[in-house]
């Protein structure tokens, strides 16, 4: 059911930064947004022109996890950067629907468990530190652009640690609100960010910054991007904090690197991707499992790298999680978590569980 119907007389105009005009209706359509800081954000609309890269136009970055993809980037029609409240006030004469479910399967607790015992195992034989399993919840629906305003409201409407960011078309898409930055380069200096260990805001259990278990899995993130980055030039780590979100709280620690010499910015996405807040210590550890649970339930892009390159090869890239994916009328929500020696089975299942609920109330699913 539509929940707001549009008065065309009376509909406001999204204008971008540079003074142009967006056609809201081409972008709800066909179009793609990444989060370029708090208050703003970038904007692709209409078909798009190509799945390569162009280097004279903003092109957004979007592979699988498994940078399997042939055709990983998108280059739209007409881009622009906009206020994040301005798209949000112009949506808001859109019409709206909820998502309508007719049918849903569950993630899968005996599949996740059976990986987390394997994983287990591999501890014990030395094979890795650390490695993050996923699971997956399936939804039959319809995803047109009334379901998409009413989702990019809601994104947008949640707290600037979370980077809003996706794209869309009349067949598939993903839609997103991401707290993990993988890599911001303007010019010479680029920065990151080690975000892992996650609790309820609410919970009662010890701070984060006092739980060994969770301080030694974010140590195990921050160590791997710090040896990757320092390849490049002069890193520099801050002190640990906790990053409070909206329903979670997340260590993080931001890392500044000033490069040595020029390098592409996808060169750098692709030297850290993926870090082990969503793949395995060491790196390449796990490859074989995680490819396995991959042909159980297909992630596509879950915990891929999302990104926007601009014509002067500077550009921010994401982590792409705390997201639904849809093709036709199959809709994917996924979410992962971080597998050490300490971790238990109980307490893992259900921060996996209070990530898909995170996500589904930020999407109002």
């Amino acid at each position: 059911m539509v929940e707001k119907t549009m008065n065309s007389t009376t509909a406001k105009a999204l204008i971008s930064d540079s003074g142009n005009p967006v056609d809201i209706h081409r972008f709800l359509q066909a179009g793609a947004l990444l989060a370029l800081d708090e208050n703003h954000l970038f904007l692709g609309q209409g078909p798009t022109l190509s799945q390569v890269c162009d280097t004279t136009r903003p092109s957004i970055y979007a592979p699988d996890f498994f940078m399997l993809s042939k055709n990983p980037w998108l280059v739209f029609e007409q881009t622009c950067r906009v206020e994040k409240s301005a798209l949000a006030a112009a949506l808001l004469d859109q019409p709206q629907a909820a998502w309508r479910v007719t049918e849903e399967k569950k993630a899968d607790r005996a599949v996740f468990e059976a990986y987390f015992d394997r994983i287990q195992a591999g501890f014990d034989a030395g094979k890795w530190r650390k490695v993050v399993p996923y699971s997956a919840s399936y939804f039959k629906t319809t995803t047109g652009p009334a379901q998409i305003v009413r989702a990019l409201l809601r994104l947008l409407d949640l707290p600037g640690e979370l980077a809003p960011y996706g794209f869309w078309s009349p067949s598939e898409g993903i839609l997103g609100a991401t707290p993990e930055l993988l890599i911001r380069k303007t010019g010479q200096r680029v920065t990151s960010l080690a975000m892992a260990g996650t609790r309820p805001r609410a919970s009662a259990q010890a701070p984060l910054l006092s739980d060994a278990k969770q301080l030694a899995e974010h140590r195990i993130v921050l160590e791997d991007i710090e040896a990757v980055l320092r390849r490049f030039g002069k890193i520099h780590t801050e002190p640990t904090i906790v990053t409070p979100l909206r329903y979670l709280e997340h260590l993080s620690a931001p890392i500044s690197l000033d490069l040595n010499e020029s390098t592409r910015f996808v060169s750098l996405i692709r030297a850290l991707h993926p870090t082990p807040a969503l793949g395995a210590s060491p790196r390449g550890s796990a490859d074989e499992l995680l490819r396995e649970l991959d042909a159980h339930a297909p992630r596509g892009r879950f915990g891929a790298p999302f990104a926007l390159r601009n014509p002067d090869d500077d550009g921010v890239c994401v982590v792409a999680i705390r997201n639904v994916q849809w093709r036709f009328d199959t809709l994917q929500l996924a979410a992962g978590c971080g597998i050490v020696p300490a971790s238990r089975f109980d307490d893992e299942w259900q921060e996996l569980l209070e990530k898909q609920s995170t996500i589904r109330r930020h999407l109002g699913l």
